[in-house]
């Protein structure tokens, strides 16, 4: 220790060096650790489907005929508008896992809903006859292991663990000429055929 005191100039070098390596090493492992984890995570990512990958925009423009311009997902959902897309669009939500609950939650629903509609319509309410409420005599197209419509069209399907719904545009772009107007007939057939697409490639 006496020698070392005898040069200060020494002792600082050393401590020095000795703090340079230390920070040297640590910068050297923890960048490895964190680009490994970014790549592992940015892999994972790429991996999973989106919401929109499972029918493309040119296939719901030649079910509905009308041009969607655009495909934009959020989440679990894909919106595919089109010109007018305040107006006239398509929805499909989707719920990767957990099939079953999600489906005999929407049926729940759907089941409440048109208990409400039937005794407005019995009270001589105009609103069961809207076509905005579940219809027992829409027939559930055979898509996937379960199909059903509820409200205002939409229809539910499960098939292995995967559940989605598909709510077709109720009205046409109204920058086209007549009654943009579409009738519950035609919402259904437009949602069974984007089902039918979709459930082909689950």
């Amino acid at each position: 220790m006496r020698h070392l005191l005898a040069f200060p100039g020494l002792v600082g070098a050393l401590a020095l060096a000795l703090a340079g390596c230390g920070t040297e090493a640590t910068n050297q492992v923890a960048p490895t650790r964190n680009t490994a984890a970014e790549t592992g995570g940015a892999a994972t990512a790429a991996a999973a489907p989106g919401p929109c990958s499972f029918i493309t925009k040119e296939e719901v423009t030649a079910i509905i005929g009308e041009a969607i311009v655009e495909a934009k997902a959020e989440g679990f959902t894909c919106r595919y508008d089109s010109d007018d897309a305040m107006a006239s669009f398509v929805q499909v939500d989707f719920k990767p896992s957990g099939g079953a609950g999600e489906m005999a939650a929407a049926q729940s629903a759907a089941s409440t809903l048109r208990s409400i509609g039937n005794e407005m319509k019995n009270a001589g309410g105009a609103a069961g006859d809207t076509g905005a409420l579940p219809s027992e005599s829409a027939a559930a197209p055979s898509i996937g292991d379960q199909a059903f419509f509820g409200t205002n069209q939409q229809l539910s399907v499960l098939k292995g663990d995967v559940y989605f719904a598909v709510s077709p545009p109720h009205m046409r772009s109204r920058m086209r000429s007549g009654n943009p107007l579409l009738p519950a007939v035609k919402q259904r057939e437009m949602a069974a055929a984007i089902a039918q697409t979709i459930a082909a490639k689950l």
